[in-house]
């Protein structure tokens, strides 16, 4: 069905190409005859760019271009039926004349078209899915333009939904340059109501496949190479690994661009040689497509293009009127590409001046990889074999033979002249172009006419005699197999290594449907985080239908739009607190990473009580591991006593500032506020002033139904309270006040003296829940591969409510808590930058970590010590978990439990969580097991440890209290498919009795886990 699929998008692709050029290629001259139907697609591809280009320029959609470009198509097609015998050649009976017909492909040629798509779309049909691969991040706005401009022109993209895929199309760079496979992309989806997601990997092989007709027609058209010849240098072609390294990373640019090159070159030459009226007209439009296509191949044109010129020169006696058509046809040319070209004359010198390496090409490229005899994948650092290189080296000896006897023998003045440039083109870059990915690219653009060369030689060494006949065999069967096994050992890497989007990725195609509320969809800081770069570009993608909030980044584009308005989703990272948000705690998506939750309906505005809650997410190699876990951390606006907070409300916005007066209407404000003692804040609505009491904690008060606009002013009586959030709400019920259960509220106060750090650490805990805490120093490290380095750590129980005083030692790597010592284990002590955090544990997982100092250690001394304050962190302990309620023995309850999956394979790992409670003081320490058990009492997994864990056991319980214990349950590798249930029990060690429980027997069924084959 997914090569059905990849079938049918690239065959509405081609027809779309084939019908818009159908017209034009039919005027091309006898020269052209035999290849004119070959020539209409990459005829059609250059007029739907040009229209395209100048249509979205000018205003108009993909939607509307769409029909106005087939309208012409068949208008042309109507004038040449007409008109019949003009153009200066006798009429044809097709089209109402006696001339032959256009000549249909050979077979042959069919054929190799039908690989080369094969072998195009092979990687996405082995990965199950046509999405893009490879890692060239062009792919993102590409896609970007071919969605966008099908409802939207350049002129009014600035109206679509804000977000880092509108941002990058809306630059004026990007603008300004013409990408036009995307419009013509944008234009065949129309056709089928497809997605560019699921279209890009056809349409790239598709491209392939017209850059060989186009090739194809060169090769017989102009240069009059015989059908041998030219099926040998289009199947070199096909085969070649470095342009299948071209499509697997996505350059539709650069696979557009070489379609109308080379089409661009079979006209040229007739077009200077005979100067037909025809000719000088596609070949101008060819040319200014190829502008509208993709500028810098205009260089590789320019050159070879040169070669065709100073060819028509030295055959033509009539150079005056050869040099006038070239005029004519450059004077054309630059007339339909004069936008693109004019819009952007910077990019040009840009080309050259570039000097960085890119996408890990940090060299340039060995002769072997240019002819594509030897693999080239920039992501995998392979040493080719001994084999490899040696066929990869006689592959390069047998295409070098190839190539000189075609231009030797060959009588084609035109071939040679393509040669000739061809050859000081690619010399030319190479002291020219500054960075090799820029020269490896270059080199591609002429590497099929260098190929079509390599084939005609070897189909005149095959005429030429039996002993030649027998080197032109051995020759051919080289380059075979170099080029073979170069291009199968690129297609297995580009088969298995990750593509640039993922599986999950393509889920993301289901969002749209999912989140059909109108409206923002805001990503927190840490979530839009994870998802930088291309992930980020795919949430764009889907959901562009919605203005995106937060600070979010593509590979390439930026969108910075604060969380101050009406949003209808959020998107947090797994973890994350959704009530920090206003939200419901129940998501309605949800990945390993990320969750989207719904807003409320009723809510108009919402906005943050952060200081700094917009933090950059730390998506480039630049960001460290501080940077990143300070993620979502920020100082909280609050109310003094002294220093009372205003807000400012009307009937659909909030703000810390006075706002614009709009149409007098009713709502209701809710407030987030966070206090660490008990007291009273007065709450000034208007003019009118209410006293709230607050206690210890995180509270969320809200207010009847208020007159809006209105002034909203916070004034405590005692210590400071902290804003979390605010929001505007529509209601009509009276004002309500609730606490928020099952959080730890902490604050943070530091000072240093020298190398100590004092922190006063401030905590309020109104859960039963036993913690612990961690001083955890790491190397601040750039990037996301290299490890840190681990300087020292410590663990220890989380104190109660109250304040604390932590004393640090960093020279001596000594710490107390309330003047007890804590141990402090000391690890690899460099010199480097590091960071102090508290890291915090509910059970095995860490749920916050909170920097609170970083410092240098220069020769073993403590340098440039900086400490780092939060007025509130605040950390949700409630877990997902299944209830239990059951009693084990008299003081041991299991309140509930939590798996990691239900549906495992063998030898994989089940993480199994036990929140205990502590219903008295055990008298034993006993011990708890797991195990996984099949129909007969098999079992599958065990595991045997103190109940709470090492760390808390049950010995140093109080009552009520709970703790959770985290389990890892290894299931063994011989286990077989079916189902198992899990089971818990408590016994004790010295006697191994198993203690009762109290909804009968000794163990406890939690539920069941499938294990598969």
């Amino acid at each position: 069905m997914l090569l059905f699929h990849a079938l049918t998008m690239s065959a509405a692709h081609l027809l779309l190409c084939f019908v818009a050029g159908l017209g034009l290629a039919l005027f091309l001259p006898a020269t052209l005859r035999n290849v004119q139907l070959l020539l209409a697609p990459a005829i059609g591809l250059a007029l739907l760019a040009i229209l395209g280009f100048y249509g979205t320029v000018a205003g108009l959609t993909l939607r509307q271009i769409l029909p106005l470009a087939l309208l012409l198509a068949l208008a042309l097609l109507g004038l040449r039926l007409k008109r019949g015998s003009s153009w200066g050649y006798a009429p044809n009976p097709m089209f109402g004349g006696g001339e032959a017909a256009p000549e249909l492909p050979p077979i042959g040629l069919s054929l190799i078209l039908l690989a080369t798509w094969g072998l195009s779309v092979a990687p996405a049909l082995a990965k199950g899915s046509l999405m893009p691969l490879g890692y060239g991040m062009d792919v993102e706005f590409y896609m970007g333009l071919a969605a966008y401009l099908k409802d939207y022109s350049y002129v009014n993209l600035i109206r679509a939904p804000s977000s880092p895929m509108q941002a990058l199309i809306s630059n004026p760079y990007i603008g300004q340059i013409a990408f036009g496979a995307a419009y013509v992309q944008g234009m065949a989806d129309l056709l089928g109501g497809w997605e560019a997601w699921h279209t890009w990997v056809p349409m790239q092989a598709n491209l392939r496949v017209m850059a060989l007709l186009a090739l194809y027609a060169l090769l017989r058209g102009s240069l009059q190479m015989p059908a041998s010849g030219a099926l040998i240098g289009t199947a070199l072609c096909g085969i070649n690994s470095l342009l299948l390294w071209l499509t697997y990373n996505n350059f539709s640019a650069s696979l557009a661009g070489l379609v109308v090159v080379l089409a661009a070159l079979a006209i040229t030459w007739p077009a200077l040689h005979e100067g037909d009226h025809a000719d000088l007209l596609i070949g101008a439009i060819l040319i200014g497509g190829l502008a509208c296509l993709y500028w810098p191949m205009l260089t590789a044109f320019g050159a070879l293009g040169a070669g065709l010129g100073l060819a028509a020169l030295w055959a033509n006696p009539q150079r005056g009127a050869v040099i006038w058509r070239g005029v004519v046809l450059l004077g054309l040319g630059a007339l339909v590409g004069w936008l693109p070209n004019l819009r952007s004359p910077h990019t040009f010198p840009g080309l050259f001046a570039a000097s960085t390496a890119y996408m890990g090409i940090a060299d340039f490229v060995a002769p072997q990889v240019l002819g594509g005899m030897l693999r080239f994948t920039h992501l995998e650092h392979v040493t080719p074999a001994v084999w490899e290189q040696n066929l990869a080296d006689l592959g390069l000896i047998a295409l070098s033979l190839g190539l000189g006897w075609g231009v030797w023998r060959s009588s084609s003045l035109p071939l040679r002249g393509l040669t000739a440039f061809a050859l000081i083109y690619i010399l030319g870059l190479r002291w020219m172009v500054g960075y090799p990915y820029g020269y490896f690219r270059g080199v591609s653009y002429v590497m099929p006419m260098l190929l079509g060369v390599v084939g005609a030689g070897l189909a005149l060494l095959w005429q030429a005699g039996r002993p030649q006949r027998m080197l032109a065999g051995v020759l051919g069967l080289v380059i075979l197999a170099a080029a073979g096994s170069a291009s199968s050992l690129t297609l297995r890497s580009y088969s298995t290594i990750p593509p640039v989007y993922t599986a999950e990725s393509n889920q993301l195609a289901a969002l749209p449907s999912l989140l059909e509320r109108p409206g923002a969809i805001f990503f927190s800081s840490a979530a839009a985080e994870v998802l930088c770069g291309v992930r980020q570009s795919a949430w764009a993608y889907w959901l562009r239908e919605h203005p995106l909030q937060g600070d979010l980044r593509g590979s390439f584009g930026a969108s910075v739009q604060a969380r101050d308005g009406t949003m209808a989703y959020a998107v947090l990272l797994n973890g994350e607190d959704p009530t920090a948000h206003g939200l419901a705690s129940a998501p309605i998506w949800q990945d390993h990473q990320v969750r989207i939750y719904s807003a409320p309906l009723t809510q108009r505005a919402w906005l943050a009580g952060l200081d700094r809650y917009l933090v950059p997410p730390a998506c480039n190699q630049a960001s460290t591991n501080l940077h990143r876990i300070n993620l979502g951390l920020g100082n909280y606006l609050s109310a003094r006593p002294a220093a009372a907070l205003d807000l400012y409300a009307n009937g659909d916005a909030l703000s810390f500032a006075p706002l614009p007066p709009t149409n007098p209407t009713t709502g209701s404000i809710r407030l987030a506020l966070i206090a660490f003692s008990s007291q009273s804040l007065d709450l000034e609505l208007g003019g009118t002033t209410r006293r709230i009491a607050l206690r210890p904690g995180l509270q969320i008060y809200q207010t009847e139904a208020l007159a809006l606009p209105l002034k909203i002013r916070l004034r405590p009586q005692q210590d400071a309270v902290m804003l979390r959030w605010v929001s505007l709400e529509e209601t009509t019920n009276p004002a309500i006040q609730h606490e928020v259960a099952d959080l730890l509220l902490l604050q943070t106060n530091l000072s240093s003296e020298g190398s100590v750090i004092n922190l006063d650490l401030h905590s309020v805990n109104h859960s039963p829940q036993a913690l612990r805490m961690a001083i955890e120093i790491y190397a601040e490290v750039s990037g996301y591969t290299t490890p840190p380095t681990h300087y020292a750590g410590g663990i220890m129980p989380l104190p109660r409510d109250g304040s604390q005083q932590i004393r640090l030692d960093l020279h001596q790597l000594s710490a107390s808590l309330n003047a007890t010592p804590i141990s402090i284990q000391p690890f690899e002590r460099t010199d480097g930058r590091y960071f102090a955090a508290l890291w915090i544990y509910q059970g095995e997982e860490v749920l916050r970590q909170i920097p609170i100092a970083r410092f240098e250690q220069q020769d073993g001394q403590i340098r440039n010590l900086e400490t780092i304050n939060y007025n509130a962190v605040i950390i949700p302990l409630a877990r997902e978990a299944t209830p239990v309620g059951a009693t084990i023995g008299t003081s041991i309850g299991l309140s509930s439990y939590s798996l990691s999956s239900a549906s495992l394979r063998p030898g994989a790992n089940l993480h199994v969580g036990l929140l205990w409670k502590a219903l008295g003081v055990p008298t034993s320490n006993p011990l708890v097991f797991v195990q996984l058990l099949g129909p007969n009492a098999e079992k599958v997994a065990q595991w045997d440890g103190h109940v709470g864990g090492d760390w808390y056991p049950s010995g140093a319980w109080q009552p009520n209290m709970q703790i959770w214990q985290d389990i890892p349950l290894r299931i063994s590798a011989e286990a077989r498919a079916g189902t198992y249930q899990l089971v818990v029990g408590v016994y004790d060690p010295s006697t191994g009795a198993r203690w009762r429980v109290s909804s009968g027997g000794d163990m406890i069924t939690l539920g069941m886990v499938e294990i598969g084959p």
